[in-house]
């Protein structure tokens, strides 16, 4: 980028545990410089009612020793050094070992109980789960 340009701020960037699909777009705009534009979905990671962020991770995992490498946590899901989520569910509370522990005190089986529709992501994909 060309330094006459400054980026003073980069606002709503929220990288997310159940984020799985990720848009992005630049337009040089001459008038007002260049502009970057991210969507995220699903959103995820908000209270109801409550637009300000619970909970933030880091959506990249850096390989090291300790978590098996490039891709150590999501073997056959990598895509260029990068973890893909084969998930495409999203656990609706924002505390996910909570959701797991709820699925495997159930032996891997939901319902169609309030804790099994708010835990879909534990539900579908629960050994494939990237977080």
């Amino acid at each position: 980028m060309p330094s006459m340009y400054a980026i003073h701020e980069l606002n709503h960037f929220l990288r997310t545990a159940t984020t799985f699909q990720i848009g992005c777009a630049f337009s040089p705009c001459p008038e007002s410089g260049p502009q970057y534009v991210c969507n995220f979905g699903p959103g995820g990671n908000n209270s109801p009612g409550n637009n300000r962020a619970q909970l933030c991770v880091n959506a990249y995992l850096p390989g090291t020793a300790a978590n098996g490498g490039v891709c150590g946590k999501c073997p056959g899901s990598c895509d260029n050094g990068l973890c893909t989520n084969p998930c495409r569910f999203a656990n609706i509370i924002n505390n996910n070992d909570l959701c797991d522990r709820f699925v495997r005190a159930r032996g891997g089986r939901c319902g169609q109980d309030v804790s099994s529709q708010s835990c879909k992501a534990s539900c579908n994909c629960l050994d494939n789960l990237i977080y």
